[in-house]
């Protein structure tokens, strides 16, 4: 499969020089953004630019209701002009033209990707051409006289594919609706594509959460062997090593969390993470339910396009044009309340306080100016880019509550790489906004930390991050 030889052109044109010598243009017509179609009463003759199927023949009246500049050029210089002669520019070439009653000739250049169409005056300027060149070897464009290109090798000894317009016509308009239709259909299931890759980035996220769960499920083990050795914990220590484990199991070593020196304490810490990993089991449970479904339901949606007929789909690919967007449905329980835009992350410290860090410049203005309140406290890595961090409804600040402040609005900056660094931290009411710079604000007063980043507090603060 290829464009029109140079031996199938002339036969081509020998077929339609009886017929068009003396037939009067009626209208000029785009079939597609790649041809030009003339309606003649004699014959409609079909110029087409397909890089693979450039061609020249015959065809019905076609339009696709779109005119780009050159088609309106056409109109105002051969409408209703009367086509005197049509004949190949030179002999064993791809090259042909149309002289009209007016004066003007139409030229076509059917040489594959550099296929062209000009429209040139009586004295062989160029009046237009169909899209622009890129012509190395010779001047193409508006006003700059004609120049044929260098004559290319004939292809007279390969046997024809056809030898009349109709026949040209015939022989490509399969492959050419064909290749339409696989055009048609990459645009129609670019939506659908994007949203089974949106499900599957989200299983795959789903994955990571299940594995973080069943990590935090496993301080179910810790906390009731501190139940069990309670009595027996040495006073003062905050590790014990269990060799052999009162539960029969792997002999481990238990540590108190930081800031817990009670057995007990920390036992019900241990298990408010362990149901806090139940409790994210169950949610990603009934999401993941939520994403096979939606997932099988987008795999139908693209079995459902590759039915559709080349009709089918030009008038589905005209809709979404007009929508912007192809809707597919999802699944969503009505029921459900409407959750609020979150635009900032959630962590706990150890005695369980909330501390909110903003994911952006914009989510670091609505979390420090719409959701702190005066006297909560907020924390910004020193002269860094980063999130605004915010402990609300703590009157005074304990060191550890500080610490864990200090640790987060660090590790969200651009010094998370380094492992010392400076951190701002004050009231929210000595914060102003900079006008047209959200996430940006000047400091009235404020305190300087200097922290060395603590891997295990660090840890335990992104591991406390509510799913």
């Amino acid at each position: 499969m290829g464009p029109i030889t140079s031996a199938e052109l002339s036969l081509v044109i020998k077929s339609l020089q009886g017929i068009l010598a003396g037939s009067r243009v009626e209208k000029i017509v785009e079939p597609s953004h790649e041809s030009i179609l003339l309606v003649t009463r004699g014959e409609n003759l079909h110029i087409c630019l397909s890089p693979q199927f450039c061609h020249l023949g015959s065809m019905g009246r076609i339009s696709r209701g779109e005119s780009t500049a050159f088609t309106m050029l056409l109109r105002k210089h051969i409408g209703n002009a009367i086509i005197m002669r049509i004949d190949l520019l030179r002999e064993g070439d791809r090259i042909f033209f149309i002289e009209f009653s007016t004066g003007h000739r139409l030229l076509g250049e059917l040489s594959g990707r550099h296929g062209n169409i000009f429209l040139l005056d009586d004295r062989g300027i160029i009046l237009g051409l169909h899209h622009t060149s890129h012509s190395t070897t010779r001047l193409c464009r508006s006003g700059a006289e004609y120049t044929a290109p260098p004559p290319t090798p004939g292809t007279h000894d390969q046997v024809p594919r056809f030898v009349d317009s109709h026949g040209a016509s015939s022989f490509f308009a399969p492959h050419m609706e064909a290749l339409e239709k696989s055009l048609l259909f990459s645009v129609a299931s670019e939506a659908i594509a994007r949203d089974q890759k949106k499900v599957t980035r989200a299983l795959l996220a789903l994955e990571k959460d299940g594995a973080r769960c069943e990590d935090l499920m496993k301080n179910q083990r810790l906390g009731e062997l501190l139940l069990i050795v309670q009595y027996q914990w040495p006073r003062g220590e905050t590790a014990l090593f269990l060799d052999p484990a009162p539960d029969g199991g792997d002999p481990l070593t238990v540590t108190l969390p930081v800031g817990i020196s009670s057995p007990v304490a920390a036992s019900q810490h241990f298990f408010q993470r362990a149901k806090k990993g139940k409790r994210g089991m169950v949610h990603i449970a009934n999401r993941k339910i939520e994403l096979l479904k939606k997932q099988a339901e987008l795999q139908i949606a693209m079995e459902d396009l590759k039915t559709l007929s080349l009709t089918e789909l030009k008038q589905l690919v005209t809709a979404q044009s007009q929508k912007r967007t192809y809707q597919v449905p999802t699944v969503k329980n009505s029921a459900a309340p409407q959750k609020k835009a979150n635009y900032y992350r959630q962590f706990s410290s150890e005695d369980n306080t909330p501390i909110l860090v903003g994911r952006g410049a914009k989510e670091n203005h609505l979390l420090t100016f719409r959701t702190a309140r005066g006297n909560d406290h907020w924390f910004h890595a020193r002269d860094l880019p980063g999130a605004h961090v915010i402990i609300p409804g703590v009157k005074q600040l304990t060191e550890a509550l500080l610490l864990d402040g200090a640790t987060l609005a660090f590790h969200f900056s651009d010094g998370r790489t380094q492992d010392r660094g400076d951190v701002i931290y004050t009231l929210r009411k000595y914060l102003r906004p900079v006008k047209g710079a959200p996430g940006k604000v000047t400091v009235s007063q404020s305190k300087t930390i200097c922290i060395n980043i603590e891997p295990d507090r660090l840890r335990r603060l992104l591991d406390s991050k509510i799913l």
